[in-house]
């Protein structure tokens, strides 16, 4: 459901619902896009266009107007006015109405410059609420992933620890610190997991330091260790795995043409290829559209570090 707001307007949002799939984690989200959106002209009992007082001549010979002064000449309101195809009009004003058309004309004036101040606000500010079990199953849907959501576990992997110990160690991490165990545990890089957890990027040297203090951080071990069942064995198993990445694991040659098909390769066995696989719908006004980004892990990197450790992939093929 879209979250309860007092205003809420179809038309001025575009409802965006994004998932985003780590190998250890995964986020759904619908966010509301604000838009640029038109109000209303003009209302009932509300008049367009300025008042401007002119000095006009009867015509009259025995008339004062008639002189060549300029104070001589007599006070005549007009309303000036532009039509919705930008043409200039000019209306003769009554005194006897001159009273209402200025409330008129003020009334439009100062509704304008408050829907003008609510748009701008408008358009400052986004709404993001955690995407529930059905906007994941029409983004599923939409994306041509249908089968994906009975293969995967939509949570983070728990380490195999005991409750009260695996909450004593979390609770003892900062959130950037637990930011950068996932993503380690995903990529197997302390530095690259170091800057998508978001530390300071103000040099690649600095990234590595911090990579490095966290693998000798005695809590962060102790999760790394059991998160990876202390056997470095799975940890070259599943680089292996990853020195397989292909893309055509994950591609379906349909009538329409090639599209991305994860639900496939997560079928055939392929899921730890995934790195990061990224949906994003969006609806508005002028219609849906959906676009799937997916990024498979390194194989000549995973091959590198198979290499380096002795690995032998052909007893594991």
């Amino acid at each position: 459901m879209l979250p309860k707001m007092r205003t809420f307007d179809p038309e001025k949002y575009i409802v965006q619902t994004k998932l985003v799939l780590t190998g250890v984690s995964s986020k759904c989200t619908r966010t509301l896009i604000p838009c640029w959106y038109k109000f209303s002209k003009l209302k009932a009992g509300e008049l367009a266009g300025t008042l401007h007082l002119q000095r006009v001549r009867c015509g009259k010979k025995n008339c004062r107007c008639a002189s060549t002064r300029q104070e001589d000449a007599h006070k005549a309101w007009y309303r000036l006015w532009r039509d919705e195809h930008g043409n200039q009009h000019k209306t003769y004003v009554k005194r006897s109405e001159l009273g209402a058309v200025r409330q008129a004309i003020e009334r439009r004036q100062a509704r304008v410059r408050r829907e003008q101040a609510e748009r701008r606000a408008h358009m400052g500010a986004r709404i993001t609420t955690p995407g529930t079990a059905q906007d994941l199953e029409s983004l599923l849907g939409s994306a041509g992933q249908e089968g994906l959501g009975d293969l995967l576990n939509w949570s983070s992997a728990e380490p195999d620890l005991t409750e009260s110990h695996r909450c004593s160690l979390a609770g003892s991490l900062t959130h950037r610190q637990r930011s950068w165990l996932e993503w380690y545990l995903v990529l197997l890089n302390a530095t690259e997991a170091a800057r998508r957890a978001g530390y300071s990027q103000k040099s690649h040297g600095y990234l590595r330091q911090i990579g490095h203090r966290n693998l000798n951080h005695a809590t962060l071990g102790i999760l790394i260790m059991d998160s990876l069942k202390a056997d470095m064995m799975t940890v070259k198993a599943r680089l292996a795995v990853q020195g397989r990445s292909d893309m055509a694991n994950f591609l379906k040659v349909t009538p329409e043409g090639v599209r991305i098909d994860v639900a496939k390769g997560y079928r055939q066995g392929h899921g730890l290829q995934v790195k990061e696989l990224i949906i994003i719908e969006k609806r508005g006004t002028l219609g849906q559209t959906t676009t799937t980004s997916l990024e498979l892990h390194d194989p000549f990197r995973a091959l590198q570090r198979l290499w380096r450790s002795g690995y032998n992939m052909n007893s594991h093929s």
